[in-house]
């Protein structure tokens, strides 16, 4: 599965990333109002600062990152290559399902 496959395949996707793990955007599907500087950025900030708290705790770099809100959440996982996969999905969307295929798509790239 690619991540094209992956929001044709999990209703409730809104927007996806594929990001360096430095910030930088390498494939993007946002809607027009986001910055994809910023979002890749931030996304790769938030992966960035969860991996040295583990590390700070003694535990080991996170596998994936789910951020909720009211109406949407933010679920961030590492890929095979070093860069990180984001997506945003609309809350009451099957996130475990989309965790999943998310972790498919990541192995694969």
């Amino acid at each position: 599965m690619d991540k094209e496959e992956l929001k044709k395949n999990f209703p409730g996707i809104i927007a996806s990333v594929v990001v360096t793990r430095d910030g930088d955007p390498l494939e993007i599907d946002l809607p027009d109002n986001v910055s994809p500087q910023t979002f890749s950025i931030m996304c790769a900030t938030i992966m960035g600062a969860a991996a040295t708290a583990n590390k700070e705790m003694g535990g080991e770099i996170p596998q994936y990152i789910v951020v909720e809100s009211q109406i949407t959440s933010l679920l961030i996982i590492r890929t095979a290559k070093k860069c990180i996969l984001g997506c945003v999905v609309e809350n009451g969307a099957d996130k475990d399902s989309i965790l999943q295929g998310m972790k498919e798509v990541a192995e694969n790239m």
